[in-house]
């Protein structure tokens, strides 16, 4: 039995678990309450009745919920079932915090308590009866990150962390070194952790990454978006990882603006196997008008480098941007193509409540997207576009997009690279799969996008 049920609740593939889920289980503990996660998606033939049956034996006083809008309908579901169960409702997340309170509980009226922003320090006082409030909302950020408890990893099935294809080594546990990010990408949304820039000591970090080593962990991936973003902080973590001996491969992100030559050397020491990092698009208009802030120029020469240095590279391309059209993601793909990155991503472009682009949109655009495109997983079915280029079409894009970047003869350079620098690990095998896979085999084509 648990006094709180965190119900971690995903719309498509369960890449990792919900960070934040972690920090409230520990501060729950912290508070003296008994805590328990479920993670749905890795839970067999899990459906609201057998959900039914978990909360009829754990018989929680509260559940809790962290929204993401690729998943907020499936999670409505689920909270509509614990209420009928008399059970108090508490929700926060992204969602909550960049579509607003009011329409939230417009569609989902069975939530008792709202928690926008970052919400650690107003979980601590709701639980602790110092707020009573159904709309909870944090005033002002956390200025001190360091403050937080690490998250509650034991509560976590070991299956949610080791989804990422990407890796050295399994378990993959996920932690964040940084909140916030003061630039500004116009899909993206700040609602959550802000504009401010807050970066946790390399000692904080590491004490953590040393944790998940006791417990089992093999890998790190640091998702925060920012993590090699100061030059100082990042060569002094490394530099400790390395005295320390916590002898754990990662994968990090990174701009390819504020990575250099000493900080790659730094990171490749410390164990860094992968950066990735946010290209969006292969035209230079149409990343000015993102507000991206960078050149192609700066990101053909920090994916050499990075390579230099013996690290992969990941790429992430957004296709489908709003002033996108054929000739602007034909650049985009053959610009892929040519930096020749170890795992290129692509993405049709879906627009985030929140975010400027969602801002700009048609009322009438996006109550349509609403129920075509929020309902079921983004990822894998209902495309949509806010360009002039039809859903078909982009769909036919994004396959063509997989089909020249690993289908491209250079890719194997990368293949025979990672093979000279560590036959023994498994990354080559992954590259040479994606090469058969997605370039030979053309097994993208099979998949529902």
């Amino acid at each position: 039995m648990a006094d709180i049920l965190f119900v971690d609740v995903w719309g498509g593939v369960p890449m990792y678990p919900s960070l934040s889920i972690g920090y409230l289980s520990s501060i729950a503990k912290q508070e003296g309450f008994t805590t328990k996660i479920i993670s749905p998606n890795v839970i067999p033939s899990f459906s609201e009745e057998v959900f039914a049956k978990i909360l009829s034996k754990e018989k929680p006083k509260y559940c809790a919920y962290t929204l993401f809008t690729t998943q907020v309908f499936n999670a409505y579901k689920l909270i509509k079932v614990s209420k009928k169960h008399g059970i108090i409702n508490l929700v926060g997340g992204p969602h909550v915090s960049s579509l607003g309170a009011e329409e939230v509980l417009k569609e989902c009226p069975e939530i008792d308590y709202l928690f926008l922003k970052e919400s650690e320090d107003n979980f601590r006082k709701f639980l602790s009866g110092k707020i009573k409030k159904r709309i909870i909302k944090m005033e002002n950020f956390i200025e001190d990150i360091n403050s937080l408890p690490f998250p509650d990893r034991g509560g976590y099935r070991s299956k949610a962390w080791v989804y990422d294809s990407n890796y050295i080594k399994k378990p993959i546990h996920i932690l964040i070194s940084s909140r916030g990010c003061p630039y500004n990408c116009n899909f993206c949304f700040k609602e959550t952790f802000g504009r401010k820039y807050r970066q946790r000591t390399a000692e904080n970090v590491l004490d953590e990454c040393e944790q998940i080593k006791k417990m089992g962990g093999k890998e790190l991936y640091f998702i925060d978006d920012l993590f090699a973003f100061n030059k100082n902080w990042t060569i002094d973590f490394c530099k400790k990882k390395i005295k320390r001996q916590i002898n754990l491969p990662f994968k990090c992100l990174g701009r390819v603006d504020r990575l250099d030559k000493e900080m790659l050397k730094w990171m490749k020491k410390a164990g860094c196997h992968t950066i990735a990092i946010g290209v969006e698009s292969g035209d230079q208009k149409v990343l000015d008008w993102i507000t991206k802030g960078i050149t192609l120029s700066q990101v053909r020469e920090m994916v050499k480098l990075i390579h230099n240095e013996g690290i992969n590279v990941e790429s992430y391309f957004i296709i489908g941007h709003r002033i996108d059209t054929l000739k602007t993601i034909e650049k985009t793909i053959e610009f892929a193509r040519e930096i020749n990155t170890d795992f290129p991503r692509f993405f049709l472009f879906s627009p985030y409540p929140g975010s400027r682009v969602w801002n700009e949109l048609p009322e009438k655009f996006k109550e349509k997207y609403w129920v075509r495109g929020i309902e079921s997983d983004l990822r894998t079915s209902n495309p949509i576009s806010i360009c002039k280029l039809a859903p078909e079409k982009l769909v036919n894009l994004w396959h063509k997009a997989h089909d020249r970047a690993y289908s491209n003869p250079h890719y194997l350079f990368n293949v025979f690279r990672e093979f000279k620098l560590n036959p023994f690990k498994r990354i080559w095998i992954k590259k040479l799969s994606n090469f058969i896979g997605g370039g030979v085999l053309k097994l993208h084509r099979f998949v529902r996008h």
